[in-house]
């Protein structure tokens, strides 16, 4: 992936669309599209192989911005990253498949989930420190869509959807599982 980023790369220095000095982006541009690219190209294949397309979907609704504002587990590699988030993804699904847990159960536990992504924020990585503007930016849009999901939430708990509940909490403990391991790595 790294050569077709290059190759892109030097495709749009050559045609005069950007300049020599812009590289660097534009092939970590190109890399990062590539590899969000076949992340959910796999996600998308493994949605409909198990006929789990709206499941899918909430996940990825509830997990990406949790993942982006809250923080989380970084790896040092593209193919660690890839095996590990499409065994995460798959397990999920399998595991929202198979359990079945009351209403009267997920609630609490999604409220306490909540409660640990709070607590757990901020996560730094370690090769970039945020200061304290992009704090404040990251925990307002983090609070925003807490209140979202737990709009979402309230929504599914009314209407009876157990399945997508379920999917909500496992969703939020693998988040603060990967917030907890990120807190413990950076404390090192």
């Amino acid at each position: 992936m790294e050569r077709t980023a290059k190759f892109l790369a030097d495709y749009i220095i050559k045609k005069g669309t950007v300049e020599e000095t812009d590289r660097k982006v534009y092939e970590y541009g190109f890399l990062v599209s590539m590899e969000l690219g076949l992340f959910v190209l796999f996600c998308i294949s493994m949605f409909l192989y198990l006929h789990m397309v709206i499941e899918g979907i909430l996940f990825l609704v509830f997990f990406i911005p949790l993942r982006s504002y809250a923080g989380g587990l970084h790896l040092n590699r593209f193919h660690s990253c890839f095996i590990l988030s499409c065994l995460t993804v798959g397990s999920i699904l399998i595991m929202v498949k198979n359990f079945c847990i009351p209403i009267t159960a997920t609630l609490p536990i999604f409220g306490v989930l909540v409660i640990c992504v709070y607590v757990l924020y901020p996560i730094d990585h370690i090769n970039r420190k945020t200061d304290s503007e992009e704090n404040k930016y990251f925990t307002k849009r983090l609070q925003r869509f807490l209140i979202m999901h737990l709009a979402i939430t309230a929504g599914f708990a009314i209407l009876n959807y157990s399945r997508y509940l379920v999917l909500i909490d496992i969703t939020y403990i693998v988040v603060v599982i990967t917030m907890a391991i990120a807190k413990c790595k950076t404390c090192r």
